[in-house]
């Protein structure tokens, strides 16, 4: 199954989300974010099984998920173009303004492809894809970090949510205690977008 997944990518080498058999195989289900995981399920892999061949099989097309994405980036001020051709899976809310969640899951992934980088050996790779990630990690700070408040915003309305803390920790951006901080503010403020 796993291999069908990679061997049906769209014309831009995004891997689908799902895959339907009949009739015949098509893939029509493309989650940019979602898949820009792949280089954090490799690495979780070969953590666990060793299987360093598998995972070097799988790591260009794992880069290829997150050069997508970046394509995707509009700007330095972390806004994003929308294809219609592609959806976001992060809460599938659709009120939630998906940007800073978004860019911190590219952080993330970044962040993991280095290291899985580093396990493979592929050691050109490894200071790219930090330099990428310190990068976005700066322009989330500068672009999405209300100082005042103390936490991530998105989208042009500013908006708060959980799903942007959130992913601001996971991603590095947002410290643990920043991070406890700004999810403990984000519920007493009207109108934040609580994670479902």
């Amino acid at each position: 199954e796993r291999f069908q997944f990679a061997a049906n990518t769209n014309d831009a080498g995004l891997i689908a989300v799902c895959a339907f058999e009949h009739p015949g195989m098509r893939t029509n289900c493309f989650y940019p974010d979602y898949m820009m995981l792949m280089p954090a399920l490799l690495l979780d892999h070969l953590d666990e099984y060793d299987r360093r061949e598998f995972a070097a099989g799988f790591y260009p097309l794992a880069l290829q998920q997150l050069r997508v994405f970046r394509g995707m980036i509009a700007g330095e001020n972390c806004t994003l173009t929308r294809y219609p051709q592609y959806r976001y899976f992060i809460d599938h809310c659709p009120q939630l303004e998906v940007e800073t969640a978004e860019i911190c899951v590219y952080i993330f992934a970044l962040r993991k492809a280095a290291e899985l980088a580093r396990k493979l050996g592929f050691d050109g790779d490894i200071a790219v894809l930090e330099a990428e990630a310190d990068k976005w990690e700066k322009n989330i700070r500068k672009y999405a970090f209300d100082h005042e408040r103390g936490l991530l915003v998105s989208g042009t309305g500013r908006q708060v949510s959980q799903a942007s803390q959130i992913w601001g920790v996971l991603s590095g951006v947002l410290s643990i205690d920043e991070g406890k901080a700004a999810l403990t503010k984000g519920k007493t403020l009207p109108g934040a977008v609580r994670s479902r």
